[in-house]
């Protein structure tokens, strides 16, 4: 394996990027690129390249292909692979996501990044030294025989077939030479922190006994439950003077007490669903 010295890249936030059509999943997160990947009942998950990002849950601004600026936040990352997450809520309808096979495919290379798409040739595997921090990182080695890796490029997705996602780059060399973690570390990043695959509502390779579907449920039911512990159903103020001889009467809490009995319907039924789907009947 040949060695490199690299330059980590990274783009302040001033700086503009011209719009092009993008691929599933492809976005801007803060001064460089990222690609959504997965999504639950709460929040959508991207990946992008872990010298762009602050700690874990600092926020960042992410900017959607149509031009939407979300409010986002930091999440787990790896320095020795330079992956990193970021999540934003979750928007209805849901956005476009790449899909990460589990196995490599065969195809035409391409990245996408903040300044458009590049083609790539795959040259193999790389031992690259970062010339920002002198640490050595494996790489996926690729000439770059269309477009230019530029600053915040950092964290762009590289696709097979313009939609599988099987890399991301972190680090480029005299605009010719891109470097990306490959896709066995990016596999390896995603399954660790559970975030392989589309999402529940999506397809179900990989998560065959459902177990993302069912912790994102989970996590849905404690939220209601906190909100039906929060309903309480306290003797209101005493209402208006009535007629004569008539003494004072308590608020109407029959809503209140609807809303509790809903939740609680709402919650029981869940959980039947919960246990179908654990324990499916078979004929």
């Amino acid at each position: 394996m040949r060695h490199a010295v690299v330059a980590a890249l990274a783009l302040s936030l001033c700086s503009a990027a011209p719009r092009v059509s993008s691929p599933p999943g492809a976005v801007q997160v803060g001064g460089c690129s990222g690609t959504l990947i997965y999504r639950d009942l709460m929040l959508t998950v991207g990946v992008s390249a872990a010298h762009c990002a602050g700690g874990p849950g600092s926020p960042v601004q992410v900017v959607l292909p149509d031009g939407r600026r979300l409010a986002g936040r930091w999440g787990k990352r790896d320095l020795g692979t330079d992956l990193v997450l970021f999540s934003i809520p979750r928007s209805d309808p849901p956005l476009p996501l790449a899909r990460v096979p589990a196995k490599a495919p065969s195809g035409e290379f391409t990245a996408f990044g903040r300044y458009g798409t590049k083609v790539l040739k795959p040259m193999g595997p790389e031992l690259i030294t970062d010339n920002g921090t002198g640490r050595k990182i494996s790489r996926s080695g690729y000439e770059v025989t269309s477009g230019k890796y530029r600053n915040g490029d950092s964290g762009s997705g590289v696709y097979v077939g313009g939609k599988l996602l099987v890399g991301v780059a972190t680090h480029g060399d005299d605009d010719e030479e891109l470097y990306a973690a490959t896709h066995g570390q990016l596999v390896t990043f995603l399954t660790t922190h559970k975030v392989m695959g589309p999402g529940p509502e999506g397809s179900d390779w990989g998560d065959k006994d459902r177990t993302r579907e069912i912790i994102a449920i989970k996590r849905r039911l404690d939220e209601l439950e906190q909100a039906i512990k929060s309903i309480s159903l306290k003797e209101g103020p005493a209402g208006p003077p009535g007629p004569a001889g008539q003494p004072g009467t308590a608020a109407d809490t029959s809503g209140l007490a609807t809303r509790l009995e809903s939740l609680e319907q709402w919650r029981k039924d869940f959980r039947t669903t919960i246990r179908i789907r654990l324990r499916p009947v078979k004929e």
